[in-house]
């Protein structure tokens, strides 16, 4: 009846960024993102040019070259977006950044506009998703084709 002390669907879970194909990421082809080594997440293969915020919070980064941008929660989880494998050296070539760093966001809000098509001929677009200082998050299981409305990790009970 009363939910005042039940969070909000927003503060607990987490989002594709993008549509497109899920991956586990143990299976992203950089050991940086496979291996974990920078937290758990998930990453999407994007069917679409719009990366979207996957949860609310405050743009807490954006890179120069556009290729990755950082999230702080309500509850101080860091999210980190990372577009493309080796993206950071197109030095902000086919992304336009459509937030500054410093604005609150809502999750499926647009961030980056990317040619993923361009960066398909030379580069993988495979988009991370990644918890950088939380380890109170679990990936769920979830479809091979995800949208901004899926959630994909959620906050563990």
């Amino acid at each position: 009846m009363f939910n005042v002390f039940k969070k909000k669907e927003d503060e607990v879970n987490i989002y594709a960024p993008v549509k497109g194909e899920f991956v586990t990421l143990e299976n992203v082809p950089d050991p940086i993102f496979s291996e974990k080594l920078m937290g758990e997440g998930f990453a999407v293969i994007p069917y679409d040019n719009v990366i979207c915020a996957p949860c609310s919070g405050k743009l807490s980064m954006i890179a120069d070259t556009l290729h990755a941008f950082g999230i702080t929660m309500k509850d101080g989880s860091e999210l980190l977006v990372h577009i493309g494998l080796d993206t950071v050296g197109l030095k902000g070539k086919y992304f336009r950044a459509l937030k500054k760093a410093g604005e609150d966001v809502k999750h499926g809000e647009p961030v980056i506009l990317v040619d993923v098509d361009e960066i398909k001929k030379t580069l993988n677009p495979i988009t991370m998703v990644i918890m950088t200082n939380n380890d109170s998050y679990t990936t769920l299981d979830n479809k091979i084709k995800v949208n901004t409305s899926n959630i994909m990790m959620s906050l563990k009970d």
